[in-house]
């Protein structure tokens, strides 16, 4: 990457305490290391290492990150609930940091739950939020899912017909976690790290099975990891 570039980005990982799928998930042990380690060594191998951030309203995660030289942002206890959302964070991030993101143009939030991401995601990401001049880029999934509901005790098809084969099924696309890259001054226009014109990279499968969100999904993720880095 362009070092003159580097300067202008801003590493944000979100790594709240409370998590009601998986406890303490954020600095549960992965592959013998704390899961959030995984999205600080990836900050480091972008070139950020030294503009990368954690918000956290919690002690021992402000402790680990600390441990590993990056810096930390304390989150107030009403932006770090099952309901705060990472747009809401990055704000309070960005309004809390004072001079440092006067020069920054864009920020690249890495959720620790999708450890697998590469390099290869984040140059797509960069290269593309420049060529497209967007607010956002992040990884989605094509999924061809038969999802359906509830309707008076009855299921009813949502977006297919039953009997419908799984290849004519229109694709979906999942947002996956693995990276969002937002310009800032979008970010805090919109008030959105999506901004209004968000634009998708579109990655394997696989990426929307390692989005940690339950003990399973941990174990999943641990296990492809380790698939895909013998």
């Amino acid at each position: 990457m362009d070092i003159n570039l580097k300067d202008k980005i801003i590493a944000f990982i979100p790594a709240r305490g409370g998590s009601e799928g998986c406890k303490d998930k954020n600095i549960k042990l992965f592959n013998g290391k704390p899961l959030i380690y995984y999205s600080i060594e990836f900050a480091r191998k972008c070139g950020l290492g030294d503009s990368t951030y954690v918000s956290t309203d919690d002690l021992k995660i402000e402790e680990i990150a600390s441990g590993y030289g990056v810096k930390v942002i304390k989150r107030p206890d009403e932006l770090a609930t099952a309901k705060s959302t990472v747009s809401e964070a990055a704000l309070h991030f960005l309004e809390n940091i004072g001079d440092t993101a006067t020069d920054a143009e864009y920020l690249l939030v890495l959720q620790p739950t999708n450890p697998l991401r590469t390099l290869a995601h984040f140059e797509d990401a960069l290269r593309l939020i420049i060529e497209r001049d967007a607010d956002c880029v992040f990884t989605v999934t094509p999924l061809k899912v038969k999802l359906g509901e509830l309707v008076n005790g009855f299921f009813k098809p949502t977006f297919f017909e039953f009997h419908q084969q799984r290849q004519d099924l229109n694709n979906y696309l999942s947002m996956n976690g693995l990276i969002f890259l937002s310009k800032i001054s979008s970010l805090l226009k919109y008030r959105s790290i999506f901004g209004e014109k968000s634009v998708p990279i579109i990655v394997g499968e696989m990426y929307t099975l390692a989005d940690i969100d339950t003990p399973l999904d941990f174990e999943v993720t641990e296990f492809l990891y380790k698939k895909f880095n013998s």
